[in-house]
């Protein structure tokens, strides 16, 4: 084999070995493998909440109206509209549920389905 061959993979061996030590090092402060999606619901209902609460700017996230107003510009509103109330599961025509129901104080409502 040739040397730079050689060469390489050594050096790809030490740097592997050094980042999982790292790793090992700092997981205590840094969590390098932990992401809280591990523990979110992934179905439908759980994406749901997670959406409808970004785009209440009365959310948990505490960015007030951030993630909505970079939604309205996303869809092609022109202007900022003021929120009234967001909903989970509203009834629509009487049979069908939209996942997600924002009304405005305009009247103007908008139904996400995921």
């Amino acid at each position: 084999m040739p040397e730079q061959i050689i060469s390489l993979l050594r050096k790809v061996a030490f740097e592997t070995k050094t980042l999982k030590e790292a790793r090992n090092r700092f997981a205590d402060r840094l969590a390098p493998d932990f992401s809280i999606f591990d523990y979110l619901r992934t179905d439908e209902m759980g994406l749901s909440r997670c959406i409808a609460n970004l785009l209440d700017p009365t959310g948990k996230h505490g960015q007030r109206e951030v993630f909505l107003e970079e939604f309205l510009k996303k869809i092609g509103w022109s202007e900022i509209a003021k929120i009234r109330s967001v909903h989970l599961e509203e009834q629509a025509n009487g049979q069908r549920r939209i996942d997600i129901f924002l009304k405005f104080e305009s009247g103007e409502i908008i139904g996400i389905e995921n």
